[in-house]
């Protein structure tokens, strides 16, 4: 990437150097943009070779065509199936609902009162954050404490002190207790003592009670997530903290510890099922259509010969060096 780019490029960055990769390998005669894969299905009675029925996005049934291939590779990586949870009275929400898969800007929110659902990856808390800046109040639900790392630790994007090669010789309890002893210290750096309960930041929010419970429970069991404003942002009212949902009603939803909120839009932060169902195989969430397949290594399947999955794993660390290493053991 340009040396001139950032540590975190936007999404725009990231799509041109897609592009630039592209045309200075030659690969742009080598895919289909714009295409829908109806189905891919084995030959019947071969152990090898598939049928791959496409046609060109939002087009009809005749449109379809079919290929004959040796192998599948499954490419969409974790982010394919937006999962969505259901709760007692949501079909009777008047308010608008979406994914942040579909989250676009902050503009169409100006005004209004937004709760976002979830926390645990990195899109909740920034599209809370991004809100906050426009909308008239921002809630944001959280079921059970998550870390809240910063985007740079020591001058340094924080990946770049879980990747590297020392923590293949460090035995796990070691590297857990360290992470457990940084957490604690970047809890009270960035709120003091006290200061977070009065945030609302502790019990049913993001740290819930940091220090003790990362003590009791195993760092490994957390979910981490990168933050940059949003403690300011809580600090400062612009975004407030909420508990577990309990139901909705038409105007707002009702939280487990009885409060309920009016509200005008609710956002669901919620992840994605890893959903191959297109393609004759689920290695989606156990108890969603089908029960979970394991895959070999994370990537091939163990009874689909010539099938494969590419980045079906959440790495602590870059997703694009995982894409780049799981690609080169398929080719």
């Amino acid at each position: 990437m340009p040396a001139s780019w950032p540590r975190y490029p936007s999404h725009w960055q990231l799509a041109e150097y897609l592009q630039a990769f592209a045309a200075h390998f030659g690969l742009n005669g080598l895919y289909k943009m714009q295409t829908e894969v109806v189905s891919c299905r084995r030959h019947d009675g071969a152990e090898q070779g598939w049928s791959v029925t496409y046609r060109p996005a939002g087009s009809d049934a005749g449109a379809e065509q079919t290929v004959q291939v040796d192998a599948v590779v499954m490419c969409v990586g974790q982010t394919c199936a937006p999962f969505v949870p259901t709760y007692p009275g949501q079909d009777k929400f008047r308010g608008q609902v979406l994914h942040t898969s579909q989250y676009r800007g902050q503009a169409p929110f100006q005004g209004r009162r937004v709760l976002v659902v979830g926390a645990g990856a990195a899109s909740g808390t920034d599209v809370a954050q991004d809100l906050s800046f426009g909308a008239k109040q921002v809630f944001l639900s959280v079921r059970r404490g998550v870390i809240l790392l910063p985007r740079f630790l020591g001058g340094k994007p924080n990946a770049e002190w879980f990747e590297r090669n020392v923590w293949n010789y460090v035995p796990l309890a070691w590297v857990l207790r360290l992470l457990t002893i940084m957490i604690n210290m970047m809890t009270y750096e960035t709120f003091g003592t006290g200061s977070a309960e009065y945030h609302g930041i502790k019990g049913p929010s993001v740290m819930d009670t940091v220090r003790t419970r990362l003590d009791e429970v195993k760092i490994s069991d957390w979910t981490a997530t990168d933050c940059n404003n949003l403690t300011q942002r809580v600090a400062m009212g612009a975004v407030r903290m909420k508990g577990e949902i309990e139901s909705f009603e038409e105007t707002g939803v009702r939280f487990a510890d009885g409060s309920f909120q009016e509200l005008d839009a609710v956002i669901w932060a919620t992840g994605f099922k890893r959903d191959c169902t297109g393609l004759g195989c689920n290695v989606g969430r156990e108890g969603e259509e089908s029960k979970c397949i394991r895959l070999w290594h994370s990537v091939f399947h163990p009874d689909l010969p010539g099938f494969a999955c590419c980045l079906q794993t959440h790495p602590y660390g870059s997703h694009w060096a995982v894409a780049d290493m799981e690609a080169r053991w398929i080719a």
